[in-house]
């Protein structure tokens, strides 16, 4: 675990605690069902820079899960020859 990703990791433990109680670090980074339910709990909250900090170290931890962005290209057909002499 980096510097960064650690004072991360620090920063939503001492600050979600009123919102999440008792966070364990170690579980928080190895189990993903208890690090998602406390996820849940900490962006439940009020505080704006908890959520941030929260969503940070997710996507940290690679507990975010990538949207897939590709558009749909009509079925991976090649787009039919519209403009030329015989068109």
């Amino acid at each position: 675990m980096d510097n960064d990703t650690f004072n991360l990791l620090s920063q939503v433990i001492v600050r979600g605690r009123a919102q999440a109680g008792a966070i364990h670090p170690g579980k928080l980074v190895s189990d993903r069902v208890y690090a998602e339910e406390v996820f849940l709990k900490l962006e439940q909250s009020d505080d704006e820079g908890l959520v941030l900090l929260s969503l940070q170290l997710r996507q940290k931890l690679g507990h975010l899960e990538q949207a897939a962005t590709t558009p749909d290209d009509g079925g991976g057909k090649p787009p039919k020859y519209l403009y030329g002499a015989r068109g």
